[in-house]
């Protein structure tokens, strides 16, 4: 059994205590020394060596996941990833995330943790909800492990428009250069000088030829860099664009990331 003493997750009270905060163009902030260095250290030795992905995005990007959640975290052997992840899917991280985001969402009645999305009384507890006076408002967490390899990418997106928490935490088993760095990070956008943002609640992954229109109109106004131990993080909106530059190193941009979505 894994055994993991030090475990602990550095989330601040407000967001506005984070490492980096800032709501320009929206709110974006970074997390420094996400979790304690000797796990952090087993951590990306577990994640490193993962293959197991269930997902490739093919054609935009060809970035490869593999997903955690409450319906399949119990067939996972004990190892740093499913203590990462087993937090994660807790009530406590998600008291922190009603707290720190859902204020900036529009929520009916009481925010419900749902731990097993396929459960079949919570699934039809969701499906027979009348909108208009729901007294509840449901919520699942996803976790997942990442690849982008040489020439892999993320495109342009504001994320699913069920999306109501995204962490990204990078897993870089030692410090990069600079360049280095600032490749493999995270990129949030604003509009260009004269433009105005293309505004995108809903919005997946852009095509070639969207994106090439996109950066017409847009800059970077914010560049999360790839660094040991920290976390990047935003609030979604219609003008959260963010995405990864093409991996131009020999290098497997291993991540974490930490999803709550709206059901």
């Amino acid at each position: 059994m894994f055994d993991a003493p030090n475990f602990e997750v550095n989330l601040p009270a407000t967001l506005q205590q984070a490492s980096f905060y800032t709501e320009d163009p929206f709110t974006i902030f970074e997390l420094e020394n996400f979790v304690d260095d000797a796990f952090y250290a087993d951590l990306v030795a577990d994640v490193a060596k993962r293959q197991d992905f269930d997902r490739v995005f093919t054609g935009k990007g060809d970035k490869k996941k593999f997903s955690l959640g409450g319906h399949n975290i119990a067939d996972m052997e004990d190892c740093p990833f499913k203590t990462f992840v087993t937090f994660f899917l807790s009530q406590s991280f998600f008291d922190w995330f009603a707290k720190t985001h859902l204020p900036h969402f529009e929520v009916k009645g009481k925010a419900v943790h749902v731990y097993d999305k396929t459960d079949p009384d919570m699934i039809a507890k969701v499906e027979n909800r009348d909108p208009e006076t729901a007294t509840e408002t449901f919520y699942n967490t996803e976790v997942h492990y990442s690849s982008i390899q040489t020439g892999g990418f993320i495109p342009p997106h504001t994320d699913s428009p069920k999306k109501r928490l995204s962490l990204v935490f990078y897993l870089p088993s030692d410090p990069v250069d600079p360049a280095m760095a600032e490749n493999l990070g995270t990129v949030f956008y604003k509009p260009s000088k004269g433009k105005t943002s293309w505004q995108r609640f809903q919005s997946g992954l852009l095509n070639e030829k969207a994106t090439a229109k996109f950066h017409d109109k847009h800059t970077p106004a914010h560049i999360t860099k790839f660094r040991p131990n920290t976390c990047a993080g935003f609030i979604k909106s219609d003008v959260s664009w963010h995405a990864v530059a093409p991996n131009a190193y020999d290098y497997d941009r291993r991540a974490i990331v930490i999803n709550i979505l709206e059901m």
